[in-house]
Parts: structure tokens; C-alpha cells; sequence
């Protein structure tokens, strides 16, 4: 995923002088309306869209029908004790191993 501001790539929030980052479509999530956020014990952060599931750290990984989910538009997810990662979706209970 590539971030970017709204406008011009990145912004800055004058109240605090830190960046904001925009993630959409056009710039490598899976969807423009996300359902969840999710940051397992690894660090790696989860996001569910109408388009798939994304995992935004090295190596990022995006999930659709095309790997297994039951359908792209996915809800939820959690990560298991075991290391198995379950996902939500419009179509039922998808398990990644």
C-alpha cells in the first residue's frame, strides 16, 4: 500500500505537526470502505475492505477469492494463538494457515 494525502501525498496535522497518510484503492488497498483494523502479535496490521484483505507489513500480502476467502468483501478478522488468521466475509468463515 502506498499512502497519500488527500490532495497532495502526504498533509500535516497543524494541531500536532504529525503527517496523516490516506490509503485508497488507486494507491494499493484492496477497497475504498473499510469494515476493520486488526494488528496481530507480529505487528502486522489487517485490513478488511469490500475489495479483500490486505496485510500491510513486509511482505504485504492481499487476500481475495482468487486465495481462498470466501468472498471479497470481508468484515472481520482475528488472529488464533496457533498463528492462523480467521477471516469474516460476506459468504461465511474463511481460515488462513
Amino acid at each position: 500500500m502506498e499512502a497519500s494525502g488527500r490532495n497532495s501525498g502526504a498533509g500535516a496535522d497543524p494541531s500536532t505537526s504529525r503527517r496523516t497518510d490516506v490509503f485508497t484503492r488507486s494507491k494499493g488497498l484492496s477497497g475504498d470502505v473499510i469494515f476493520s483494523l486488526f494488528e496481530d502479535r507480529d505487528g502486522n496490521v489487517w485490513v478488511t475492505t469490500t475489495g479483500g484483505l490486505d496485510r500491510s507489513r513486509a511482505p504485504r500480502r492481499y487476500f481475495s477469492v482468487k486465495q481462498g476467502l470466501s468472498s471479497d468483501a470481508t468484515q472481520s478478522v482475528l488472529a488464533a494463538t496457533d498463528g492462523s488468521v480467521w477471516i469474516g466475509t460476506h459468504d461465511g468463515l474463511t481460515r488462513i494457515c
